[in-house]
């Protein structure tokens, strides 16, 4: 009895402590953070602070646009947006991202977007990491492909990404058909040029998202 009791609690020991490299090993791979977030995540908070207005006033700038008939062009840069990130975001609007969520940042590549934010998954924290391939084929529809999601280097399952997603569309008024695209999860959306109260349609003719920049153009008319 004495033999086998020494067994058991070798075998738990030895049970344990495999669990602990494992959990160890896991804990490093997503610890993981892409180069692009490294570098964007330091910030000096002055030079933060100015991008950071340049883009709400980009923004406040195309909101005007938008309340009158014609074209409509703006263009956010990749360093405005991360500004926006690291300053207001954090100081103004809190509750855009889950209490899982912090410091997000953004690297603008050809027809991609990619993603990085700390978060924590379970026992696990790390850095996940969204890449998405954006396109625009037509006027007020945009295609995403979602390439990979992950914590450090560990792939993650992208129904939850996909739920939040659908939640948004949904909550815009924004039409979403899903489908597999290159045995990735696609998505077009499509939102629908809707009258106002003033009998204005607002459409999107033009997405386009380049090294360090997204450019947005389109149209308003009368119905």
């Amino acid at each position: 009895m004495k033999r086998w009791l020494k067994i058991f609690l070798i075998a738990l020991g030895g049970s344990f402590l495999l669990g602990l490299i494992v959990f160890q090993i896991l804990l490093m791979l997503a610890s993981r953070a892409p180069d692009f977030y490294l570098e964007k995540v330091q910030i000096d908070p002055a030079e933060a602070s100015q991008m950071s207005d340049q883009l709400l006033q980009k923004t406040t700038a195309l909101a005007t646009q938008v309340q009158r008939p014609g074209r409509w062009f703006q263009v956010f840069t990749e360093d405005e947006i991360n500004a926006w990130l690291a300053v207001d975001l954090p100081k103004n609007h809190r509750d855009l991202l889950p209490p899982e969520l912090s410091d997000p940042r953004v690297k603008l590549e050809p027809d991609a977007v990619r993603i990085a934010v700390k978060a924590r998954h379970g026992l696990l924290s790390g850095i996940l990491t969204i890449d998405i391939h954006v396109q625009s084929p037509e006027d007020n529809t945009v295609v995403l492909s979602f390439r990979r999601v992950s914590l450090g280097a560990l792939p993650l399952p992208f129904r939850p990404m996909i739920e939040r997603l659908k939640n948004f569309a949904a909550h815009a008024g924004w039409e979403m058909r899903e489908m597999q695209k290159d045995g990735v999860p696609t998505f077009v959306i499509r939102i629908p040029p809707i009258p106002d109260e003033k009998g204005q349609i607002r459409e999107l003719t033009w997405l386009r998202i380049a090294d360090g920049r997204v450019e947005l153009s389109g149209m308003v008319r009368k119905r």
